[in-house]
């Protein structure tokens, strides 16, 4: 099993092992934002899909934390060119079994800022009735247009043939807990702090809010399986839920990312959805 950020150091070992017959059989290449590489939590999705392969993988990973899809996926970006060189350019691309792709979830967490009505100026709206609608249909309508964007650049490449691979998060509770440095939190929780600028502070009204985002992400996302047969769209929601139905925080690094042990949920979940669509490389 071999992982790692550099892609020199990725290709020389490939180079230097017979992928089919030596130590790994699986290339595997993820790009995404901090739930596939996280500074602080060393088990974030990255590490779990590497991990779950069984000592079968060589993983290129370019994740990078606070990426969002409009930076991956958009065409002409350059984490976009570099991915596109990775998978499609006939003289430096390599031929990946699973492209995992972690890619959205800081587009919408932006659409907390953009698309949510002012409490105090719509006092009889609650939770989802606040969600501006049209401008939230907007951003999820650019996310899966970039999903498909790359999804079409694969067909005639090395990678025609590539199952890729993505995921839509899971249930949160907003709070005031951001990223924790020996257990003090840097920061307010983003979701948290973006709802309370709309003067909505009643936790279950967040959570409302939230769920509702990342519900409407699914559903937009699961249509690009009918049109992408090497797709698998993981419906990750409520993996990390405790008996009382709603998130069990025992899971959770901060606000809004799972720690190793709710990553590894999360991973098997991925596995088992991938598996049934044909897309998980086993």
């Amino acid at each position: 099993m071999a992982r790692t950020r550099d892609e020199g150091l990725f290709f020389e070992y490939v180079q230097n092992n017979d992928l089919f017959g030596g130590i790994a059989s699986k290339a595997v290449l993820v790009e995404g934002d901090s739930w596939a590489y996280h500074p602080f939590v060393s088990g974030a999705l990255a590490n779990q899909v590497d991990s779950l392969g069984k000592n079968d993988f060589a993983v290129l990973d370019i994740a990078h934390h606070g990426d969002e899809a409009s930076e991956m996926l958009a065409p002409g970006t350059k984490q976009r060119r570099e991915l596109d060189r990775l998978t499609i350019s006939k003289r430096f691309s390599f031929t990946f079994d699973m492209i995992f792709i972690s890619a959205g979830g800081n587009d919408i967490g932006n659409g907390l800022k953009t698309c949510i009505k002012d409490k105090q100026q719509h006092p009889g709206l609650y939770g989802k009735e606040l969600i501006d609608d049209a401008k939230y249909a907007v951003v999820l309508s650019e996310i899966a247009s970039w999903y498909c964007d790359f999804l079409d650049s694969l067909p005639e490449t090395a990678n025609a043939n590539a199952k890729v691979v993505t995921h839509c998060y899971d249930y949160f509770i907003p709070r005031p807990y951001g990223t924790p440095i020996l257990g003090i939190p840097l920061s307010e929780g983003d979701a948290h702090r973006h709802l309370i600028k709309h003067h909505i502070e009643d936790r279950e009204e967040m959570f409302d809010i939230t769920s509702t985002f990342l519900n409407r992400l699914l559903d937009s996302q699961k249509k690009l399986e009918n049109d992408y047969s090497n797709l698998t769209v993981a419906d990750t929601l409520g993996t990390l839920n405790g008996n009382d139905g709603g998130p069990d925080l025992s899971h959770w690094y901060d606000e809004i990312h799972p720690n190793s042990e709710g990553f590894r949920k999360i991973a098997k979940k991925i596995r088992k959805e991938a598996r049934i669509r044909g897309c998980w490389p086993d």
